[in-house]
């Protein structure tokens, strides 16, 4: 997953140069190459939600499923509440900013300074440790796994539908005058930046959750784990 983000990263650099050359270069073979990217880009983060994300999940549900809910007590790696609260505040403000530079007619450096804010904090969440050692009972894990695994859910949803809409703005940037053409080429390049954070926050999550989930039931000795596949 974590080579996945790498790969996304490094996309969204390559559209970054391209869109810096195409508002120099007006060619067509530069505007030709800049759509050719945005689509190969909105083409990997749906075949990553269906070929990883979506397996991923499945295996996560089914582990929290192995989860005795008993009363007893267990020391074991969990969710860091705390920073998964902001980690989450960052996700959905860095998914809301991008649904908004999608959305706009009018596109300003104001857009881009906001980005460049949000990277900031998100640079700021990145290090922080998204689980901590505690005592938690069976059962209240089995409840907060439980909700944390719906949202994560709900995350993957928001990905989708901003390839989607990410998607449109290549066909808007065809279709559009040369006027136009250099705003809507902006638009893309701060959208391959936002994409890029967007996959690591998802990335991050599953990996913190995976490490939290088989740390408890480790505890609680179940052993092998294993099962899903069959999509």
């Amino acid at each position: 997953m974590e080579n996945f983000s790498n790969e996304i990263l490094i996309e969204s650099t390559e559209l970054n140069l391209l869109v810096t050359e195409g508002l120099v270069d007006k060619a067509k073979n530069v505007m030709a190459a800049v759509i050719k990217k945005i689509k190969e880009i909105v083409s990997k983060i749906k075949d990553f939600i269906m070929s990883k994300l979506k397996k991923d999940l499945k295996q996560l549900k089914y582990e929290a499923s192995l989860i005795s809910k008993d009363r007893d007590e267990y020391s074991c790696v969990v969710p860091n509440k705390a920073s998964l609260d902001k980690f989450d505040k960052v996700y959905l403000d860095t998914y809301h900013l991008a649904e908004a530079i999608l959305d706009k007619s009018d596109f300003d450096d104001s857009d881009e300074e906001k980005t460049v804010k949000l990277s900031k904090e998100a640079d700021k969440v990145k290090q922080l440790p998204l689980t901590v050692k505690e005592t938690i009972k069976g059962n209240e894990y089995a409840n907060i796994m439980t909700g944390m695994l719906n949202l994560l859910e709900k995350k993957h949803s928001y990905l989708w539908s901003l390839a989607d809409t990410f998607n449109s703005v290549a066909n808007k940037i065809e279709k559009s005058g040369d006027r136009d053409r250099a705003t809507e080429m902006k638009r893309c390049r701060l959208m391959g930046d936002l994409s890029s954070k967007l996959i690591n926050y998802v990335a991050a999550m599953h990996k913190a959750y995976k490490m939290s989930l088989r740390s408890l039931l480790r505890a609680q000795g179940v052993k092998g784990v294993k099962e899903p596949e069959n999509d």
